[in-house]
C-alpha cells in the first residue's frame, strides 16, 4: 500500500515536472518568437515573406509538439485517476478486513484461552523456531518440556504433550 502511495506521489511529481518543462519550453518559444518578430521588422519584404513561411512552419511544429505534450499530460492524469481509484478500493478492502478481524479476534482469543485452561500448558517464548518449550501445571506440581522440531515429528510432539497433560490430571 505504501508502494502505491509512493507511486501516486511520484506520478504527481512527474506531472508537475512535465508541466513546468512544457511551460518553460513555451515561454522560451514565445521569447524566441518575439525576437524573431523584431528581427523580421528589420528585414526587407522578400526576406520577410521567407521568414514568415519559416515562422509558420515553426509555429505548426510547435503546435504539434504542444498537442503531443497535452496528450501525454492527459494520459498521466488518467493514470493518476486509475491509481487513485485502485487505492480507494484497496483502502476499502483493508477497512473491511480490519472489521472482519475485529469480529474474529475475540473468538480466537476465547478458543486459545479455553485450550490453555483445559490442557494447563504454559508456553515459553523462544527465539529459536526449532524448539517447542514450556511447562504443564497440575496440583502435583509442574513438569517442563522441550522438543526439537527438526529432530522430532509433530505427531510425536503432540502425543508427548497429551501424555504430559494426562499424567498431570490423574
Amino acid at each position: 500500500m505504501d508502494d502505491l502511495i509512493q507511486e501516486m506521489i511520484w506520478l504527481g511529481t512527474s506531472i508537475r515536472r512535465k508541466r513546468e518543462q512544457e511551460l518553460s519550453l513555451a515561454r522560451s518559444q514565445i521569447k524566441d518568437l518575439q525576437e524573431l518578430r523584431q528581427s523580421v521588422s528589420r528585414v526587407s519584404a522578400d526576406q520577410q515573406n521567407a521568414s514568415i513561411v519559416a515562422l509558420k512552419r515553426d509555429i505548426e511544429k510547435m503546435k504539434a509538439e504542444s498537442e503531443n505534450k497535452l496528450k501525454e499530460l492527459d494520459k498521466f492524469k488518467k493514470e493518476v485517476l486509475v491509481e487513485r481509484d485502485r487505492n480507494a478500493k484497496m483502502m476499502q478492502d483493508l477497512h473491511e478486513k480490519q472489521s472482519e478481524m475485529q469480529k474474529v479476534f475475540p473468538r480466537a482469543r476465547y478458543a486459545v484461552n479455553m485450550y490453555r485452561d483445559v490442557s494447563r500448558i504454559r508456553w515459553q517464548s523462544q527465539l529459536d523456531d526449532t524448539d517447542v518449550k514450556g511447562f504443564t501445571c497440575s496440583k502435583s506440581g509442574s513438569k517442563t518440556f522441550k522438543f526439537d522440531t527438526s529432530k522430532q515429528s509433530q505427531f510425536f510432539i503432540t502425543n508427548s504433550l497429551w501424555d504430559l497433560v494426562d499424567t498431570d490430571s490423574t
